[in-house]
């Protein structure tokens, strides 16, 4: 999971701001598709 030359913390580190940014893009995908449902 780690990359290579990185610490165990960085890999963390990296894997929650990606988590962040899907998570982030998501909403951002869902917002639209919920205005359409109403």
């Amino acid at each position: 999971m780690t990359k290579e030359g990185e610490s165990v913390e960085d890999a963390k580190a990296r894997l929650a701001e990606e988590q962040k940014a899907r998570e982030e893009e998501m909403r951002r995908l869902e917002r639209p598709a919920a205005k359409i449902k109403k």
